[in-house]
């Protein structure tokens, strides 16, 4: 009875070796609003935007951890994008398994009825590349009148090469976005 048991304990800890050997990386976004171009108003945010998301600054999920401040690793690209007169509208980092049914929320700012003013969801997935599905929203809010405005809205989907900084272009609003082996 003792040998069946401890076989069966070492099968249940070699099932789970897959789990530990999973590749975590670390993803960096900085979302600006360019300066000096007109708003291109999107469609509004559905209010159950993250509904399926975890969050990525808090500690709800053992697969995303929060990045802190001293380990981001573009502050350098997001002090420039300020010098040059744009607005650093999110800037946050969290670590990850490329696991494409893991979809990560971000935020900022007061939310009005669960929309923010600064919202994404970011997916990252690894076939033979690294492919992120990102989302970003920016939302003016009428605090007065409790309403959105208007809504700014940039979708990207596209391969990433590790530890480079990837662009994501919109006419009013820009996203920079790295993903590290961690």
């Amino acid at each position: 009875m003792r040998a069946l048991t401890r076989s069966l304990l070492v099968l249940l800890s070699l099932t789970n070796l897959p789990a530990l050997a999973q590749t975590l990386y670390q993803v960096e976004v900085v979302l600006f609003s360019q300066s000096g171009s007109p708003l291109y108003s999107a469609p509004m945010p559905d209010y159950r935007w993250a509904d399926d998301a975890v969050w990525a600054d808090r500690d709800n999920n053992a697969d995303v951890r929060p990045v802190s401040e001293p380990l981001l690793r573009m502050t350098s690209e997001a002090s420039r994008l300020q010098q040059n007169g744009n607005t650093i509208l999110l800037h946050q980092a969290w670590v990850q398994p490329a696991d494409g049914s893991l979809q990560v929320a971000l935020a900022s700012g007061d939310p009005l009825d669960e929309v923010f003013p600064v919202q994404a969801l970011v997916r990252l997935q690894r076939d033979r590349f690294i492919e992120l599905d990102a989302t970003f929203w920016r939302n003016h809010i009428n605090r007065a009148d409790r309403n959105l405005a208007a809504s700014e809205h940039l979708r990207d989907q596209r391969r990433m090469r590790l530890d480079e900084v990837h662009y994501l272009d919109h006419q009013s609003i820009g996203a920079l976005v790295r993903v590290s082996r961690r």
